[in-house]
């Protein structure tokens, strides 16, 4: 349902790049929409997640997963940006082992999302140099710090999957969806750092536009409708 975006995208021929939390097992799909027709040609599977890694950094600075994500990646502008320099950087480059082809794994054990409702673990905050941020409690320049690591992080992978994506499909377009494609952060560099000509993203990238990627989908692909 979230690569049935393409199916309202301005393209007859497009990349199609999911990055989400979890949808069924799927959390991270590449593929190739031709007209009514969308073909899934690689993808990783729950809980190797970028969705979920940037929730649990989320929950760790104290903001609400599913909701405040948006906060996280603002707060990054006022940390330190340079991968040379910021501690928090090199730490999250440990727990999360990136491929050439911008495919990743999680080390397991700094994420609790899998046997509980809290989504950072006792590793994680170790690894962080503090406890869980309350709510009220105020932001430090650390924090600021983790949250510039971590947006560092999910564009350094991004990329490599978007270069990743073109040099298997050579097409000049590509289309955007899953609750990521709300990180206008990232999505202001693909075209400076990647070969991809025009980028195109849902109104609605997260859970909701689900819905309507579903009904395109059904009157376009099954259906066989114009």
């Amino acid at each position: 349902s979230h690569s049935a975006s393409f199916l309202i995208s301005p393209f007859k021929k497009a990349a199609i790049l999911n990055l989400d939390g979890v949808g069924e097992w799927n959390t991270t799909t590449y593929g190739i929409g031709e007209e009514n027709k969308i073909e899934l040609i690689k993808k990783i599977n729950f809980p190797h997640s970028l969705g979920l890694f940037y929730s649990t950094i989320t929950a760790y600075l104290g903001f609400s997963v599913n909701n405040s994500e948006y906060k996280v990646m603002g707060l990054s502008a006022y940390g330190d940006r340079n991968i040379k320099t910021n501690r928090y950087y090199k730490r999250f480059k440990k727990i999360i082992d990136i491929k050439e082809d911008g495919s990743y794994r999680l080390d397991l054990d700094y994420f609790s999302y899998i046997h509980s409702s809290k989504m950072p673990s006792k590793n994680m905050c170790e690894l962080l140099e503090g406890p869980v941020r309350k709510p009220n409690e105020q932001i430090k320049k650390r924090h600021k710090d983790i949250a510039a690591a971590l947006q560092l992080i999910l564009e350094e992978i991004i990329i490599k999957i978007l270069n990743y994506l073109y040099n298997e499909t050579k097409i000049k377009y590509v289309v955007i969806s899953g609750g990521i494609g709300l990180n206008s952060l990232i999505n202001g560099k693909i075209l400076k750092k990647t070969p991809f000509q025009k980028i195109w993203i849902s109104p609605d990238p997260g859970d909701g536009g689900s819905s309507i990627g579903a009904a395109f989908y059904l009157y376009n692909t099954l259906l066989n409708n114009k």
